[in-house]
């Protein structure tokens, strides 16, 4: 709370300062006070237990006057006596005639006297229209400073026109050998993923003699705790598969099977290359027994 300049500590208690001059300006404001004039300041409690204490208010033209000691003396232009605030906020209308330097003080009168002071200065502020003449000034300077450094920028370009046509060629070559690396490239990553290349039995078949096992041929070498490998047979899983062998230099796949009994069969499979691409996939082999 301290750090907000529009608070004001009195003691333990704080208050909220605004003032607004409602002739010259709508904007509120809770330090200077822009012009002289008629002024409204508004004092609201924050502590709502300071609405059963007695506060006292002094307006005054500081001239030196130890401050802890200003009451009513003859540099107030402003003196509220100690009194209650029920609803908790101070309304205090004032004219400031003179420009300078004024401090408020506030005193809550409740078990001994505690006092908090806030300078503040009237009418010294710029004025709008002295404040936008000296905007003007700056902006008119800056977009002058702009327009020059651009004229000299386009003779720049101009001179050196030629350079900047050949470094945008060799960008350009550049660009295009990167993108014949990665097109070269391409194929190897590709063949990175180890495809199926052919299976026992082979997708499509007809079969009538015994299978065991199954052997998948892939392009790669494979992870083989990544290996699965699962049989259906007219959409009905079937168990009983061994956990798959790697042989090959760890391009082939070998899984035992149970007895089967006639019907078209699914093998399903998904499988992890070495360098960690996943592939899968599925073939059907119709079963007839012997």
């Amino acid at each position: 709370m301290e750090a907000d300049q529009c608070k004001l500590k009195v003691d333990s208690y704080f208050m909220h300062f605004t003032g607004y001059q409602p002739q010259s300006s709508r904007a509120e404001f809770c330090e200077d006070i822009p012009e002289v004039g008629r002024t409204i300041i508004v004092l609201d409690f924050v502590d709502e237990s300071l609405r059963d204490i007695p506060v006292s208010v002094n307006l005054a033209r500081d001239d030196g006057v130890q401050r802890m000691e200003m009451t009513d003396t003859s540099s107030s232009i402003l003196y509220i006596p100690p009194r209650k605030y029920p609803n908790g906020t101070i309304k205090i209308e004032v004219n400031f005639e003179k420009a300078g330097r004024y401090v408020g003080v506030v005193a809550i009168e409740g078990r001994g006297q505690s006092v908090a002071n806030f300078p503040f200065d009237v009418g010294r502020s710029w004025s709008l229209i002295r404040l936008l003449a000296w905007c003007l000034v700056i902006v008119s300077g800056a977009v002058g400073t702009f327009l020059w450094a651009r004229r000299r920028y386009s003779i720049g370009r101009e001179l050196s026109s030629a350079n900047h046509r050949q470094r945008r060629v060799d960008s350009m070559k550049r660009f295009v050998l990167v993108l014949m690396a990665v097109l070269i490239g391409m194929p190897s990553a590709v063949l990175a993923h180890a495809h199926l290349i052919r299976s026992t039995p082979q997708d499509g078949s007809e079969i009538s003699a015994p299978i065991d096992p199954i052997v998948l041929y892939f392009t790669e070498a494979l992870e083989q705790r990544l290996i699965n490998v699962a049989l259906s047979r007219d959409n009905k899983s079937v168990s009983g598969l061994s956990q798959p062998v790697l042989s090959g230099n760890g391009r082939i796949v070998n899984v035992s099977l149970p007895h089967l009994f006639a019907g078209l069969y699914t093998v399903s499979w998904s499988v992890v290359s070495i360098d960690g691409h996943r592939t899968e996939g599925k073939f059907k082999f119709l079963y007839r027994e012997p």
